[in-house]
């Protein structure tokens, strides 16, 4: 049984899929939706033509709903290119929905409770941003050309772009993920292997013995940074030394990756699995191997796994269907 009924799923979820999550905290879920269409009408438009919604799901500690509770609020836009949801804690608590790729600003859809507005990451410079996350409680947008932003203030988004070749404007090389152990401790990942390090005033190429193209990245309070490359691999280490201690036979490579009880959750399309620091496993609940993929997002003690049309939420213990 779902924590919301087939009733309000209906009504909120009807000819709209999950295209991506972010977790505000246990109690305040965030996902961007974007609206089904059929496929003949798809091939007539721009991505940017297609709706999105931004979804805000409450969940009650005790996991129960009665018909009067007010669990969730949505917002629906348009003009956004393959929207990437995300949070930013400072200057103030809000849920960010950016347009990603060939956005020529990068506008960023900004929701509080001060009510919503519209940012641009880069105004007329096609940033083309490909994800955004949550460091240190800032936001952070990576994209094409070795681009990276940081958002200091609200309305403000800044280059950090110190040590990156000058050509790199004409270069087909681009970061899809970065992460930090702090401000001055950052790593950025993209294409062809590569791997790039922050330390607080300018960015340093790393080696690393691949050209493979990485996904994903996290800097784990083990002290090691974890990358995720081509075909499901795994990578372990930092600045120029690294092995890969995990060989992936997927045809995709990792959505997301996120530290969670100690140990590395690993999600794509296709699986959700659970790297222990020495081998790489299914999650189990009540015996069973659980069927989970899509995007998962962690924060505040809960883990949060989400597919086109499915919700799941770990509360560390017990594992919750949403929806």
């Amino acid at each position: 049984m779902s924590y919301i009924s087939d009733e309000l799923q209906a009504e909120i979820f009807h000819e709209w899929f999950i295209s991506g999550c972010s977790v505000k905290n246990k109690s305040v879920l965030y996902f961007c939706l974007r609206k089904e269409l059929p496929e003949e009408k798809i091939g007539l438009l721009w991505d940017h033509e297609i709706p999105s919604k931004l979804l805000a799901i409450y969940v009650k500690n005790n996991f129960q709903t009665k018909k009067t509770d007010n669990i969730f609020s949505s917002v629906e836009v348009d003009g956004l290119y393959k929207p990437k949801v995300g949070i930013t804690f400072f200057p103030r608590e809000q849920v960010l929905l950016a347009s990603s790729t060939l956005d020529q600003d990068g506008s960023v859809l900004v929701r509080g409770s001060d009510g919503g507005s519209v940012e641009c990451i880069d105004k007329g410079n096609a940033p083309g941003i490909q994800n955004i996350k949550c460091i240190n409680g800032y936001a952070y947008a990576v994209g094409l050309r070795r681009a990276i932003y940081k958002r200091p203030e609200i309305g403000y988004w800044v280059k950090l772009d110190a040590g990156f070749p000058e050509d790199d404007m004409e270069s087909d090389q681009g970061f899809v993920d970065l992460d930090a152990f702090n401000e001055q401790d950052i790593y950025a990942v993209g294409n062809s292997g590569d791997i790039w390090h922050y330390n607080g005033s300018i960015w340093t190429q790393c080696g690393f013995p691949s050209n493979e193209t990485l996904s994903s990245v996290v800097c784990a309070p083990d002290g090691q940074v974890y990358v995720g490359g081509m075909g499901g691999n795994l990578w372990v280490g930092r600045q120029h030394s690294w092995r890969c201690v995990y060989q992936g036979d997927s045809a995709l490579e990792w959505n997301e990756m996120r530290w969670f009880q100690d140990q590395l959750w690993l999600c794509s399309d296709y699986e959700l699995k659970v790297w222990n620091g020495k081998q790489m496993t299914i999650p189990v609940h009540n015996g069973e191997e659980l069927d989970l993929f899509g995007h998962i997002d962690a924060r505040d003690g809960v883990l949060l796994v989400a597919s086109a049309y499915s919700v799941d939420l770990f509360d560390g213990t017990e594992w919750h269907v949403i929806v």
